[in-house]
């Protein structure tokens, strides 16, 4: 029974508030398409109730997940598991997203990613499993390459060039 709006909200304050703690970094930007991507994500591992960052085939990896959304693939994600339900009682919004941020920070490797200056942009998505018991995150992280802004596609891109050496004047 938790509302998405105060969940996000809530995730995105905690690792705003970690980032500029630990390493002085602003806060992260968000984008609908790295929403979309983390939510899929979540929502395969609610699922299958267990926690991966593999996916089915077409979208097996993150690369892969940001392509479908219209992303250059250039990003990172970050997952974790966090029990949500406690005997008769439910965690709060605050217990929920302290642990897990806490297994994030906890491990050298993925505390290097979140904390990472490269990354600007984040997206979070989350899901319970079928049971209720388990609530499943994902975190994309990307930058501006992983948007492509001032790229065009590559059919807009017919340069032309010459096979001799150009002659100079």
């Amino acid at each position: 029974n938790y509302d998405e709006r105060i969940l996000y909200s809530c995730m995105s304050d905690m690792i705003n508030a970690a980032r500029a703690q630990f390493c002085f970094l602003p806060a992260f930007k968000t984008d609908i398409r790295l929403d979309s991507c983390a939510s899929f994500q979540a929502d395969f591992q609610g699922s299958k109730d267990e926690k991966t960052l593999d996916n089915y085939a077409p979208y097996k990896t993150t690369y892969y997940r940001l392509r479908k959304y219209g992303m250059s693939g250039n990003g990172d994600e970050l997952v974790t598991k966090v029990k949500a339900y406690l005997g008769e009682t439910e965690y709060s919004y605050y217990d929920l997203c302290l642990a897990a941020l806490q297994t994030i920070l906890k491990n050298v490797k993925t505390a290097e990613v979140l904390l990472d200056k490269q990354y600007s942009y984040l997206g979070i998505g989350f899901r319970t499993d079928d049971m209720m018991k388990n609530m499943y995150f994902s975190f994309v992280l990307g930058n501006d390459r992983t948007f492509n802004i001032h790229r065009p596609p590559y059919s807009a891109r017919n340069v032309p060039y010459t096979k001799g050496q150009a002659r100079r004047d």
